[in-house]
């Protein structure tokens, strides 16, 4: 069974996730305004051919503009490439942190040493960790208990429940979905938990929900749009209720003060969408087709076509527009699965032979 359909097995009912969504990729054309230039009769063909060589050449050169990123190639030994596809970086240790068949392991980038990190009996796919906590779920024990190990001195805490999953980790603060019942905050030091939303059964959501510092987001659909409800997760104050016009949106994240998914509406090629916490406002960005994509500050990533395929890119953005750069230009294998820390570090897998993944860093 590919990871695919594992994670879409994994998935809670009232996730919806459609094979459109996940195929489907559009290919726009950006177009050049002309110039009009006067010649003489005689010199026009020569001029013609002058001129086309000036007009491409900076069509295809000034475009892709250089960033002062650097980008390493890692290479993680006897790590299948499912676990890779869904590992974590975490900045402050310089660490991969992934699942496999019998634990969850740490790669070391410096020292080039795997380390594991916990046992387990089957791979999950529920997990998080920082450079202080990890947690996650056992999939042979139904997701029914969160684990929670202090990394400095290895204590390890339970939780039992229906299923756990959406796990979210900011400082000593842990956010969770448990069951049926709603998204949970809880202190990791002290073990208190709170409510922060209730769901509603009758209401379904396409996107897992996204916390950044102090606040989350909880996308719900019903009647045709899409909310985005923000919470403060340690007030358990809701902060804003942020209707999108939009009967599905996926792929909710943060960034900085802006949420961003994609929109789908039925007959309509789906759009990057940008929301302010504050002000409410939705905006569309002007994008090429994409199937993912992730967003840190002015950085996007997204995967437009590429041949009989696709791969990732990396843009600017650039008053609602994107503006490719060359960043990523010299990595000849397809690029899949990009996801950015909250320290702006890009993440990549590559699907040639060795499986490598790629750190791309401001």
């Amino acid at each position: 069974m590919s990871i695919k359909q594992e994670l879409e097995k994994s998935l809670p009912e009232n996730l919806h996730f459609t094979a459109a969504e996940k195929e489907a990729v559009y290919e726009r054309i950006h177009k050049r305004k002309k110039r009009h230039i006067q010649i003489l009769p005689a010199l026009a063909g020569a001029i013609a051919l002058i001129m086309l060589a000036i007009l491409i050449a900076p069509e295809l050169t000034s475009n892709r503009t250089a960033e002062e990123l650097s980008v390493e190639k890692v290479v993680v030994p006897d790590t299948p490439y499912p676990s890779l596809v869904r590992a974590l970086y975490i900045d402050e240790t310089s660490e991969l942190v992934f699942s496999e068949e019998n634990g969850l392991y740490a790669y070391h980038e410096e020292s080039g040493t795997k380390e594991q990190l916990a046992e387990l009996s089957s791979v999950t796919y529920e997990f998080a960790a920082t450079e202080d906590w990890i947690v996650w779920t056992d999939p042979s024990e139904g997701d029914s208990i969160l684990y929670m190990m202090n990394r400095t001195n290895q204590e390890t805490m339970t939780l039992e429940g229906d299923y756990y999953f959406n796990l979210a980790i900011e400082g000593d603060t842990l956010v969770y979905h448990r069951g049926s019942e709603g998204y949970y905050r809880m202190n990791l030091e002290t073990r208190e938990s709170a409510l922060l939303h209730e769901l509603d059964k009758r209401i379904s959501s396409s996107s897992l929900a996204d916390v950044q510092g102090n606040f989350i987001v909880i996308p719900e659909e019903s009647q045709g749009v899409t909310r985005l409800i923000i919470y403060d997760i340690q007030t358990l104050e809701k902060i804003n209720e942020i209707e999108v016009p939009y009967k599905r949106v996926t792929q909710v994240q943060w960034s900085g003060k802006y949420i961003y998914g994609q929109g789908h509406n039925e007959d309509e090629l789906p759009v990057l969408i940008q929301a302010d916490r504050t002000t409410g406002e939705v905006q569309e960005i002007q994008t090429p087709g994409f199937d993912e994509f992730t967003v840190e500050g002015d950085s996007v990533a997204l995967s437009v076509p590429d041949r009989d395929s696709d791969t990732i890119m990396l843009y600017k953005l650039d008053e609602l527009k994107v503006r490719p750069l060359n960043t990523l230009d010299e990595i000849e294998e397809r690029l899949v699965g990009p996801r950015f820390t909250d320290a702006g570090t890009l993440i990549l897998n590559g699907e040639g032979d060795n499986r490598a993944m790629y750190i791309v860093k401001p």
